[in-house]
């Protein structure tokens, strides 16, 4: 599934319509002579905004289109250079409260987590962000044995090592509930047949794929 496809929040809502009625007429077989690219660009369009179980469109900056460009700023405060804890703290609490939002805004909506859940797995994934970014910056100071040349360097790693852990831990706490539950699963003709732990697996190890 693409939906890392940026330019498509530049698409009008009678754009998202229109690819949304085409989808569904080529599905129900309506369409009988339509070129694939203009399917595949519907597609896209669709992917990028839509819900694929509500059918809804997704809160706009929490849409898949929408990751890249949300990013940029929190990439560059987490990449800035000598930063101090107050600072550490706040960027990756800011990076993960975005994911958690991305997460809860494109997660399956056939088994959905409660408020409680949420909040449990939103703290847990900002306290393991904030206590790595903080404690590998701490460790790296004062590892006097090492070069400054090699501080520097592990230093600039630090933020990618603190979102990369707290990154997984995000997706999987924001989502256990597909794993523990399942997730809905359909026939060809789009009916509810019951619900797989394995779908839910595969749908978390997934992501969709970028295309920019």
């Amino acid at each position: 599934m693409v939906s890392f496809f940026s330019r498509n929040l530049l698409t009008t809502a009678s754009q998202q319509e229109a690819a949304k009625k085409l989808i569904q007429d080529y599905r129900e077989g309506k369409l009988e002579d339509v070129k694939a690219e203009k399917l595949w660009a519907a597609k896209k369009l669709v992917d990028s905004t839509f819900h694929p179980d509500t059918g809804e469109k997704i809160f706009l900056p929490f849409r898949m289109s929408a990751f890249v460009p949300t990013n940029v700023l929190v990439v560059a405060g987490m990449l800035m250079p000598n930063p101090t804890i107050g600072g550490i703290i706040f960027w990756q609490w800011l990076n993960q409260s975005i994911n958690v939002a991305f997460n809860y805004f494109n997660a399956n909506k056939t088994t959905e987590m409660n408020m409680s859940e949420t909040a449990m797995a939103y703290g847990t994934a900002v306290a393991s962000s904030c206590t790595i970014a903080v404690g590998l910056n701490e460790w790296v100071k004062r590892a006097k044995s090492l070069k400054p040349s090699t501080q520097a360097m592990l230093a600039r790693g630090i933020p990618f090592a603190a979102v990369a852990a707290a990154g997984t831990m995000n997706v999987f706490l924001m989502r256990q509930k597909e794993l523990k539950d399942g997730i809905d699963v359909q026939d060809e003709y789009g009916e509810t047949v019951g619900k797989s732990q394995t779908a839910g697996l595969h749908a978390i190890s997934q992501p969709r794929s970028p295309d920019l």
